[in-house]
């Protein structure tokens, strides 16, 4: 078997995302002939019509709850997985997951297993015989926490969803019922098309805010912090300030070195649950300690009190021939550590990537897009990105610098 190889008796898919497109996709549809029905009934549509959207009013609905009930459900789907150039392949060619198409990684303790989640929501585990080696398969398929955060929600939302349809629905048909009659619409315009657009507008507005409110918090574990987004605000927490993690069934809470809390709800977390989040926050933790100390010749790379102009000069010069190593005393390779560093300062790894964009080093753009995912500090990210992209915007790296500052003084306090 080659080195890149892991046979595994049982890889398993499940097709989470797949099956909540197709589940909508079918209400859509049930949803669209429910109004063609109707507008065909007040309008003296031809009655051979009838049948057709009648059977589809009926059979959608039960289509979406087959393909919601198929997305729950696990599926074999190989027992070799091979990875390279960050491209995972189930027995050989039959599936291939490319690097762009993975949005998620993950090692589950307590199952043994490593859970690979697409963009689309899709999600493949693959069985392994210890922590090292789903390490190991992380590393590979470029998802571990140095090249990739991780995004969870704390806890599942079914109920919370089934309650916002059975009181959200009647409730946004009744207030729309109660708006048209306050504005008093016109007799001639029937009453369906002007109720449905404004239930459905209610619906909306009322299942998103229930989902923030009451649904549990969202989690992004990145390279240099964890973000917890709630309701409609948000936090940062990096990792040189928290002292302590906490989950709980119903609670995660962030003890930080001030002595304060920061907590995010959650929804009847399971313990494999919480045992995955808690390993994949501690490896993210142990990988930014083992970078928390730079040489004192990266300051270099700093802005200080130069304009965006003269920094940039400045930083073009560092590695260039005239300036040369030894004036400079950084390397390239230094200067591509301070950009991977989760621990170095943002204004610091924003002027290494700027640095290398400089010198047109040729794999600058790559690895300024993997720094700008593995970040949970969305200032930073956005700053990367765009000069990844050959964009470099002052707005962008003083909103990082600053939110820096002030959460340092935050700390102090």
């Amino acid at each position: 078997m080659k080195s890149n190889e892991t046979s595994a008796s049982n890889v398993l898919v499940r097709r989470v995302g797949t099956a909540k497109l197709a589940t909508s996709a079918f209400l859509l549809l049930s949803v669209g002939a429910l109004f063609a029905f109707v507008a065909g009934a007040l309008l003296g549509a031809p009655r051979f019509l009838e049948a057709p959207l009648g059977w589809t009013i009926l059979l959608s609905p039960l289509a979406a709850l087959i393909s919601s009930g198929l997305g729950a459900m696990n599926f074999k789907a190989g027992s070799v997985v091979s990875i390279e150039s960050g491209e995972v392949a189930i027995d050989g060619k039959k599936t291939t997951l490319r690097a762009e198409e993975l949005a998620n990684g993950w090692f589950s303790p307590s199952e043994n297993r490593v859970y690979l989640q697409t963009k689309r929501g899709d999600e493949w585990s693959v069985p392994v015989g210890s922590a090292a080696e789903g390490q190991m398969l992380l590393e590979k398929a470029g998802l571990d926490a140095s090249k990739r955060t991780w995004r969870t929600r704390l806890g599942p939302t079914d109920f919370l969803t089934a309650m916002t349809w059975l009181v959200g629905l009647p409730m946004s048909v009744s207030a729309a019922e109660l708006i048209v009659r306050v504005s008093k619409v016109p007799s001639t315009m029937p009453l369906f098309f002007v109720v449905m657009p404004i239930a459905v507008v209610l619906f909306i507005v009322f299942s998103q805010t229930t989902s923030r409110l009451f649904g549990p918090a969202n989690l992004i574990i990145g390279a240099d912090g964890v973000a917890i987004k709630r309701g409609f605000s948000s936090d940062l927490v990096k990792f040189d300030e928290m002292e302590k993690v906490t989950i709980e069934s119903s609670r995660v809470t962030f003890r930080l070195k001030n002595g304060k809390d920061v907590s995010a709800r959650a929804r009847h977390l399971g313990y494999q649950e919480q045992s995955t989040i808690l390993e994949r926050i501690e490896k993210a933790r142990a990988l930014h300690k083992d970078r928390a100390v730079e040489p004192a010749s990266f300051a270099l790379l700093d802005r200080g009190a130069r304009t965006l102009a003269e920094w940039t000069e400045a930083l073009g010069a560092l590695l260039s021939n005239d300036s040369g190593y030894r004036n400079a005393n950084l390397t390239r390779e230094q200067v591509i550590s301070v950009l991977e560093n989760p621990a170095a300062p943002a204004e610091r790894r924003i002027g290494a990537a700027i640095t290398l964009a400089k010198i047109n080093d040729g794999e600058a753009p790559l690895r300024t897009r993997i720094a700008a995912g593995a970040s949970a500090n969305p200032r930073v990210r956005i700053a990367l990105e765009h000069i990844a992209d050959g964009h470099l915007d002052e707005e962008d790296i003083l909103l990082a610098a600053q939110e820096e500052s002030q959460r340092e003084r935050k700390q102090k306090r």
